[in-house]
């Protein structure tokens, strides 16, 4: 026990990789937000036509559009972590999400609308 105390006093911090050109890193991490941020306006794109289609929901048109316009890619500089990461392409990759899973919700519930009326249809025809 004294052992494993004295050797994570004398234990010296070390970081999980190391970058072999830091400046290519961080332009790599800026062009990889750019591709985050064309994948969020096209999917962002397609919920705002369900939406529009659908005639409902404001409140999930503007969290889109507020998030298309305040992407991280603009305002997150690059920057990364002890562990290699940089956080605009974590916050990125959080935006993305976000809207992917506003899509999903979107299409499901118009998936459950549609069977709804269909069986509705049905159940008056007979």
């Amino acid at each position: 026990m004294l052992v494993l105390t004295i050797s994570l006093v004398c234990a010296t911090g070390a970081f999980a990789c190391s970058l072999g050109n830091e400046e290519v890193a961080m332009a790599n991490s800026v062009a990889l937000t750019a591709k985050y941020w064309i994948a969020s306006i096209v999917i962002g794109g397609v919920l705002i036509g369900l939406e529009f289609y659908k005639g409902r929901w404001p409140v999930v048109l503007a969290v889109t559009v507020a998030l298309l316009v305040f992407h991280p890619r603009w305002f997150l500089p690059a920057r990364f972590g002890p562990d290699c990461t940089f956080v605009n392409v974590e916050a990125s990759q959080a935006v993305l999400v976000v809207i992917c899973l506003m899509l999903a919700y979107r299409v499901i519930r118009i998936a459950r609308s549609y069977r709804t009326s269909s069986t509705r249809l049905q159940s008056l025809e007979e």
